[in-house]
């Protein structure tokens, strides 16, 4: 939600319960004794009033909504300066106790994948994901454990997917963890002190020799009743170095992912992040200014986001693009326009779309 809507909103749902839950105490201090107050109560007054009162609320919002953006326009604003307080804001490592869990959590799943299944890995689980990429906001993050099963591990590639399925839903199901099947992997959710720890578990099956060349056949689960399982090639050491020497696309990744929370827009980070680093392959990256590189891969999006097809970088053969929907394209292409053409007239205007 927007800064003005907060304060419109939040003025209104204060206004609204200060004066309903007002009107309620005076009916009720003016009942004669013994009377019941529920038998009593009159309720569309007491609608009428909070009514009023949650107008009166959101006007009062938004002359302080106004009145704050009418004094912050006397200081001297930088949108670079300002764009990197919001990646300190989104960075994991400040929240240390939530870094903690992730990385206990990391280690506990880890033991017991190869306390169960070492003896037919190719290798030790391969940490990735956003995490390990370095393309994690706090708010929304995934860390990918790879499990890198030997070639004669499995008669199949589904049988290798269920075996690792039931052995992490007999492990670590409870009520405060959700074991999950996904289409490539086993989604894992710990919810620990009204906070969510995501963990996708990638079981893969060497083609070759997973050690030299990285290389994996992934079960891809049917998306209905009416279609069969396929399987799909991924190579988990070009998916780790994606983002490798890519300081400012990584920056950039995360802003656009936070833009993509804070306006409910169905995009996946698989989109993003090669839509990113396909643009910055484009145009060499600014680096003294965070705002014109964020304009620039804002515009780029916009302008890419109708296009059929975009290559996964770890996987030629996989078009990204399937992912979205025309109506999310369309949902997309309009807010990043909306937003550009108020950026383009007032840098100032990022404070409404990211506020800190």
């Amino acid at each position: 939600m927007r800064r003005k809507e907060k304060h419109i909103y939040g003025g209104a749902a204060l206004g609204g319960m200060i004066t309903g839950l007002s009107d309620m105490l005076i009916q009720y201090f003016n009942l004669k004794e013994g009377d019941s107050f529920w038998k009593n109560w009159n309720a569309w007054r007491t609608l009428r009033i909070t009514s009023i009162g949650a107008s009166i609320g959101a006007g009062t919002g938004y002359v302080i909504y106004k009145t704050k953006r009418s004094s912050e326009e006397r200081l001297p604003f930088n949108a670079s300066k300002y764009l990197h307080s919001i990646l300190n804001d989104l960075n994991i490592s400040s929240n240390p106790q939530a870094l903690s869990i992730v990385l206990e959590i990391r280690d506990e799943i880890t033991e017991f994948v190869i306390a169960k299944f070492g003896d037919i890995l190719s290798s030790k689980p391969e940490y990735s994901g956003s995490f390990f990429k370095r393309t994690a906001i706090n708010s929304n993050f995934d860390f990918d454990i790879v499990l890198p099963f030997s070639k004669d591990s499995f008669h199949s590639l589904e049988e290798m997917y269920e075996t690792t399925y039931e052995a992490i839903l007999d492990e670590f199901s409870n009520e405060s963890t959700e074991v999950r099947r996904q289409k490539r992997s086993i989604g894992i959710t710990f919810s620990i002190d009204d906070f969510e720890y995501h963990f996708d578990i990638v079981p893969g099956r060497e083609i070759n020799n997973y050690k030299i060349d990285g290389e994996l056949n992934l079960y891809v689960a049917p998306s209905n009743i009416f279609k069969n399982s396929t399987s799909t090639k991924t190579n988990i050491r070009a998916h780790k170095s994606i983002t490798l020497n890519r300081p400012i696309e990584r920056k950039i990744i995360k802003l656009l992912k936070f833009y993509r929370d804070e306006n409910c827009l169905t995009i996946p980070s698989v989109v993003i992040q090669n839509i990113v680093i396909e643009a910055f392959d484009h145009k060499k990256a600014i680096p003294y200014s965070l705002y014109h590189n964020f304009i620039y891969a804002m515009e780029y999006m916009a302008d890419k986001i109708f296009r059929k097809t975009l290559k996964d970088l770890s996987n030629t053969n996989n078009n990204i693009m399937d992912k979205i929907s025309h109506w999310d394209r369309e949902a997309i292409a309009d807010q990043l326009n909306s937003d550009l053409d108020k950026l383009k007239n007032d840098k100032r205007y990022l404070k409404e779309i990211f506020e800190i």
